[in-house]
């Protein structure tokens, strides 16, 4: 399912049920955070699991098989889950606004991403996160890609050549994955007026069979420890 290095996996294969739950308590925690804040770039919902625990229920049997299949072993665990709005933001194309430049994670490259879609009307041109395959993003390196500042022209042409960009477009519920290490990606500037909320839920391999309860446990703990120590932000 992940040759490529990615996945959609629609706008239907979660249960609405769940994602219109944890949408309801993302946008009312993240009202709070607007209200103090002065023209962000971007907002976040932390600590998440504290808020919004209902995204244990996303992690039914269909989901977990294909990390299954990914890792070839129940053997991995959720390293991080938080959510997010984008906005609206002028700046040249140059400028990296919300890691809409090309880059990869820097992470380990046992390392998968689900995103689900919390919004509405993420398009090609309206906040698609962009996605290049394993296959191309190993042709890039060699023209030139050194990071997200550092393109050569062969490289950047190479990028620019939209047919080899996979569009990850949909709406509210809508969600795919990806290995951020080894495929390039860079996400997609929201339109004037608009904006696109997101869940980020991070997977690695581990070296015992997942539990999922204590995963979740001890993950909120972490998180919780993050705002107390004042290492998590909320807006920028």
């Amino acid at each position: 399912m992940l040759m490529n290095g990615f996945a959609s996996l629609g706008d239907n294969f979660h249960k609405k049920a769940i994602v219109s739950s944890i949408t309801t308590k993302f946008l009312n925690e993240l009202a709070e955070v607007e209200a103090v804040a002065k023209n962000p770039k971007v907002a976040y919902v932390v600590p998440f699991l504290k808020k919004i625990p209902d995204v244990y229920d996303l992690f039914d049997s269909r989901l977990s098989a294909i990390f299954n299949g990914y890792f070839l072993s129940d053997k991995w665990r959720i390293a991080d889950i938080t959510a997010w709005r984008n906005y609206y933001w002028s700046a040249p194309t140059s400028e990296d606004v919300n890691s809409d430049l090309w880059h990869n994670d820097e992470s380990r490259v046992d390392t998968l991403k689900l995103f689900i879609i919390l919004s509405n009307g993420v398009t090609k041109d309206n906040g698609a996160t962009q996605i290049i395959s394993i296959q191309n993003t190993k042709k890039a390196m060699p023209l030139g890609y050194f990071s997200r500042y550092k393109i050569l022209k062969p490289a950047r042409k190479f990028l620019e050549n939209t047919d080899l960009i996979n569009f990850m477009t949909g709406n509210n519920g809508g969600s795919f994955i990806f290995n951020p290490q080894v495929c390039l990606h860079a996400a997609g500037r929201v339109q004037s007026g608009s904006i696109r909320d997101v869940l980020c839920v991070t997977v690695t391999s581990c070296n015992k069979s997942r539990n999922l309860i204590e995963n979740f446990q001890s993950l909120s703990i972490e998180q919780e420890k993050l705002v107390a120590d004042g290492k998590s932000i909320t807006y920028r």
